[in-house]
């Protein structure tokens, strides 16, 4: 295995193709004394530890340009997201300008609404609602909408975005969020538990919930 090879699994680990349980599994295996080429296994294993950790600072270099914000400290910010939220879902600006006035409202903690910058450029958000789309209208609220810009992937980004609004709900007395989503072992490298299916609203198929709940 080459040293580009190995730069290739951390990839498909950062963009979730992958999990780092995997990876790190693997990397383990490789490095095996009982093997039958051990010197080739430790080489193997060194170079994916390498591209990991050289994955990480990379990661740490690219973050330091942008910012992360909610709604309610930039509401000047509300008819862009509302229409960037819009093109990334599908789903009607005016539900989401809707949502947004009453998040900033301020007579609840939830709704709420996120956004990363780059400068002044909208490259990933996501938003707090009481219930998206689902019939276990019990596991509220729930985190939506999450969308980072493909050029602006595998950067950290959704990771800080998602520990940003979690850190900001508990701010606001919530401690406990769901989400859906037909992604696996992408969740989970953020401190998000399987929970159960459920039946999305219109939806021939079950989908996966998760829930995350912020520590003191």
């Amino acid at each position: 295995l080459s040293p580009q090879a190995a730069k290739t699994l951390v990839s498909l680990m950062s963009e979730g193709v992958l999990s780092f349980s995997i990876v790190q599994e693997f990397s383990s295996f490789c490095k095996g004394e009982n093997l039958a080429r051990p010197a080739l296994n430790q080489a193997v294993h060194s170079c994916i530890m390498e591209a990991s950790a050289q994955t990480r600072k990379d990661c740490s270099y690219f973050m330091k340009d942008y910012s992360v914000i909610s709604l309610t400290d930039r509401p000047d910010l509300k008819d862009r997201l509302a229409d960037w939220f819009h093109r990334k879902w599908s789903i009607p600006k005016e539900a989401y300008l809707e949502s947004m006035e009453e998040c900033l409202g301020g007579k609840e903690p939830v709704p709420q609404w996120y956004a990363v910058l780059d400068g002044e450029k909208v490259i990933a958000g996501t938003g707090i609602i009481e219930n998206d789309f689902h019939d276990r209208k019990d596991l509220a609220p729930n985190l939506c909408a999450l969308y980072v810009e493909p050029e602006y992937r595998c950067q950290g980004i959704a990771g800080r975005l998602l520990d940003y609004a979690c850190k900001d709900m508990k701010s606001r007395g919530i401690s406990g969020l769901y989400l859906i989503t037909d992604h696996t072992s992408f969740y989970e490298r953020y401190g998000w538990e399987y929970l159960c299916m459920v039946q999305g609203d219109g939806e021939a198929e079950m989908i996966r919930m998760y829930v995350h709940r912020e520590e003191n």
